[in-house]
């Protein structure tokens, strides 16, 4: 069974996307889950991810995202920070496991 990493991402820039496809590229056996926040309307970036599965943050309620987050059943987190409650959330929920 493949490694899961649930990644929960505020504004993802061009960087992020090189570090996370890079991150893709040398762990062929993980699948990748990234929640994003939308992306800035002054900075209309177009952003590609190599075979990860992309969830827009706001078609999500915090109990749903929880719920998505236990339907992936993550063996790790990556929250870029604490700002989005929901994102704490899940955080908490998944905190020893």
């Amino acid at each position: 069974m493949k490694k899961r990493a649930l990644i929960l991402y505020t504004e993802i820039a061009g960087y992020t996307i090189t570090c996370i496809n890079k991150t893709i590229d040398l762990y062929p056996d993980v699948e990748f889950y990234v929640v994003r926040w939308p992306v800035n309307k002054e900075a209309p970036f177009k952003f590609e991810l190599n075979s990860a599965y992309i969830y827009e943050r706001n078609d999500f309620t915090n109990e749903q995202l929880l719920e998505l987050a236990n339907t992936i059943n993550p063996d790790l987190i990556i929250s870029s920070g604490w700002m989005d409650k929901g994102y704490v959330n899940v955080c908490k929920h998944y905190k020893g496991k």
